[in-house]
């Protein structure tokens, strides 16, 4: 298990790096961009001009590496989750078909969302949000403190949207395996619902 689990360690170690570098690129489009605006006489310098290029290529190639880089680690992960699912179900005589199969198709396919929109813009701004916040302290120090004081308030907004999220999923997740485990049954029976007409 931990000689599988050290190759997606790796692969999410590199996610970070490129999310470091994609948001310090994202910092130098905005030095670049806000410096062409401040200067009043909107001409653009040959070093901010080629700052501003090579940052957007760098940005895009990013933003391209990174999805498919989730997208490898989401099929391994669900891949490995698969197999060990399916063999302790083979092996757990209790095991509801409906539910295993249900874990194993949409409830796997979930980890997509996670592994590529989710978990990469969680290492970007974990990894950017200070540098920000240091160059706000720089240019504007009481734009730095109106940022030091409201960040702290989206985390505790995307805990309480997080439980009702997961109340929600828990509840359609429910219903669905009732569901299943009913249609299963309904099957299994389908022969004697025949002989008895």
């Amino acid at each position: 298990m931990v000689a599988r689990v050290k190759p997606v360690r790796n692969w999410l170690l590199i996610l970070s790096g490129l999310g470091l570098l994609g948001g310090l690129s994202s910092v130098t489009l905005a030095y670049s961009i806000s410096s062409f605006i401040g200067n009043g006489t909107y001409s653009v310098s040959l070093g901010l001009g080629m700052a501003f290029l090579a940052s957007l290529v760098i940005k895009v190639a990013i933003a391209y590496f990174q999805d498919v880089l989730a997208n490898r680690i989401a099929s391994k992960v669900k891949a490995q989750f698969r197999s060990e699912l399916l063999s302790v179900s083979f092996k757990n005589i209790n095991a509801r078909s409906a539910e295993v199969s249900l874990l194993a198709t949409r409830g796997l396919d979930s980890l997509d969302a996670y592994f590529g929109k989710f978990l990469p813009q969680l290492v970007t701004t974990v990894l950017i949000t200070p540098i920000f916040v240091i160059l706000f302290f720089v240019v504007d120090p009481i734009s730095g403190v109106i940022l030091a004081v409201t960040i702290p308030l989206i985390p505790l907004f995307m805990i309480f949207i997080g439980l009702a999220t997961k109340t929600e999923q828990d509840r359609q997740l429910t219903s669905m395996s009732e569901m299943g485990n009913h249609f299963s049954e309904v099957i299994r029976g389908l022969g004697t619902l025949k002989l008895f007409g």
